[in-house]
């Protein structure tokens, strides 16, 4: 069949023998360990460019809160080069109003209390504009189960964040408008009962909503 490579591990020094100096070689079959080796780096490697090509924000964060590691993903939340990153901690790039959100939860998974956080807080991109993440915090530990650095994992929910505040304002603008307009409304449910009314239609019928609820 065809040849198969090897590796070996040599070692080798120098002996007399009848008067005359020899170099005595060892060797030993190290293929085995040298291909686990290779299997090693190249899942490595393949875990490393999913990180780096990953649609989410991914992180590596030391126990001080400083940026070791950031994806192109997590640079482009924030609009910062990956260089510039590692320069800032989280608080660099967190919210004034913000800075609290997720601490206590950091200590308690260092302290080994919580496994896991889940925040949503928000951040000041490069050129100022604030934007909301929602962060999903892990710690990695050591073999020996020491406390090394987070890993979190971050998802820019601006846009979510913007849709609701728009919907609560006109929530809002609905409910001054439901309880100061001079004109009655009631509202029933699917069985024809009263499940509210305004101010103005407790005035025109007498009645406070109590003595409405519930009746046709």
């Amino acid at each position: 069949g065809e040849p198969q490579k090897v590796w070996l591990k040599l070692g080798a020094e120098p002996v007399m023998m009848n008067g005359r100096r020899h170099l005595c070689v060892a060797m030993e079959d190290v293929t085995a360990h040298k291909l686990a080796e290779a299997a090693l780096l190249e899942s490595e490697e393949k875990l490393r460019l999913t990180i780096e090509e990953a649609p989410i924000g991914i992180a590596s964060v030391s126990l001080d809160k400083r940026f070791l590691k950031c994806n192109k993903a997590f640079c482009t939340f924030l609009g910062y080069s990956e260089e510039e990153l590692k320069q800032k901690t989280i608080s660099d790039v967190t919210l004034k109003d913000d800075l609290e959100i997720g601490m206590q939860d950091l200590r308690a998974i260092v302290a080994g209390e919580k496994k896991s956080s889940k925040v949503e807080k928000r951040y000041v991109r490069k050129d100022g504009t604030v934007v909301w993440g929602e962060v999903n915090i892990n710690l990695v530990k050591s073999r020996e189960g020491q406390p090394q650095y987070f890993l979190p994992v971050i998802q820019d929910i601006t846009e979510r964040r913007k849709a609701e505040e728009g919907l609560r304002q006109s929530e809002d603008k609905f409910r001054v408008l439901f309880e100061t307009m001079s004109e009655g409304i009631v509202y029933e449910g699917h069985d024809g009962k009263i499940i509210s009314a305004n101010p103005a239609a407790e005035r025109l019928l007498g009645l406070s909503l109590d003595q409405m609820r519930g009746r046709t």
